[in-house]
């Protein structure tokens, strides 16, 4: 296999369903509505237990136990800003997200909407962080 580079998600997508490329390994919300439409088979999902959107493609962890890798979205804040408002930044995001309109818009292209709290979240990231920072080191990544 020979790594293709993309900016984003979109491209790669669109060349896997053209043909340009053979395989991606991308996120369920960028994936989904192809596979669904029969445009791309899907040969698993990374996260520890298969997705409620597809329940017919297997979890990777299914034959590598232990194999698990997930993306997640949020929002983050400049360093110094006040508590006061990271807590009411974090209680309206929450709201929005909590709304059944937001919820079933978003379960349907895979993302699963939590809101939670940002000591929630930093504890998310604090956990995330060797995986990631062993992935890059391991590809020889550098900062340009």
């Amino acid at each position: 296999m020979a790594h293709v580079p993309y900016k984003g998600g979109a491209q790669a997508v669109s060349d896997l369903v053209g043909g340009q490329v053979r395989m991606y390994f991308g996120n369920a919300s960028e994936l989904i509505q192809n596979s669904k439409s029969g445009k791309i088979p899907m040969l698993g999902v990374s996260s520890e237990k298969r997705a409620p959107q597809l329940p017919d493609v297997p979890a990777i962890a299914e034959f590598c136990p232990g194999f698990s890798t997930g993306t997640w979205n949020g929002y983050l804040a400049p360093a110094g800003t006040p508590k006061p408002i990271i807590d009411r930044l974090a209680e309206e995001i929450a709201k929005a997200v909590r709304e059944p309109a937001t919820i079933d818009r978003l379960q349907k292209i895979g993302v699963e909407p939590l809101g939670n709290k940002p000591a929630e979240f930093a504890a998310l990231l604090k956990r995330d962080e060797p995986v990631w920072r062993d992935a890059v080191k391991a590809a020889g990544i550098t900062p340009e």
